[in-house]
């Protein structure tokens, strides 16, 4: 599974509170799908480039590895470190160098970068904790099916849009590519970018 930096960065979303381990995590699922909350605000990113674990350079990441079939928690520290190593990486115009390899093997999970001169591979145990379900927080599908082609989708109270706005601000996504959804005073107000 490939992940970028758009979706490790879903951790400025997550819990800093060490007393809330469960939060404390990025969830992703089968599909690469990546959530965060930090019990306040919600967000759900994914990946659209729709390159493959093949394109990815050869790494030390052992060979029987493999992309993870069911949902994983990855902790924040962990995504940092795979952010920051992503951030400090030249891509020499080849797009799957933007982004992190993730595999598994038993209870490790091994993520990867490059830029085919410095490899780096993070290794860090699968936590024993459970992440909120968080299709429950927004009643009505209001983040939509698994198949909706939104790459990214926040759900949260509107006094967050200044965390919102710092997430933007990481990656210099242009203003015109959001789009901002209001469903009346009662729910969370949705912004979307593909």
């Amino acid at each position: 599974m490939l992940l970028t930096r758009q979706q490790l960065g879903a951790l400025i979303f997550a819990s800093t509170d060490p007393s809330r381990q469960s939060l404390c995590h990025l969830r992703i699922d089968p599909d690469g799908t990546v959530w965060a909350t930090n019990g306040a605000a919600l967000v759900r990113v994914r990946n659209a480039a729709g390159l493959t674990d093949d394109e990815f350079p050869v790494t030390s990441i052992p060979a029987d590895a493999e992309t993870p079939r069911a949902r994983i928690l990855l902790p924040v520290a962990t995504a940092k470190a795979v952010l920051a190593s992503l951030k400090g990486k030249r891509t020499r115009g080849l797009l799957i160098l933007s982004h992190a390899l993730l595999k598994q093997k038993g209870d490790v999970l091994y993520l990867a970068t490059t830029d085919l001169e410095t490899p780096q591979v993070f290794e860090v145990k699968v936590p024993d904790v459970t992440f909120p379900k968080v299709e429950d927080v927004l009643p009505g599908g209001q983040f939509g099916s698994t198949s909706d082609p939104v790459a990214g989708m926040f759900g949260i109270n509107p006094a967050y849009l200044g965390t919102i706005a710092a997430y933007f601000r990481l990656f210099d996504c242009p203003a015109e590519a959001v789009r901002i959804t209001g469903r009346g005073p009662a729910a969370a107000v949705l912004f979307e970018w593909k």
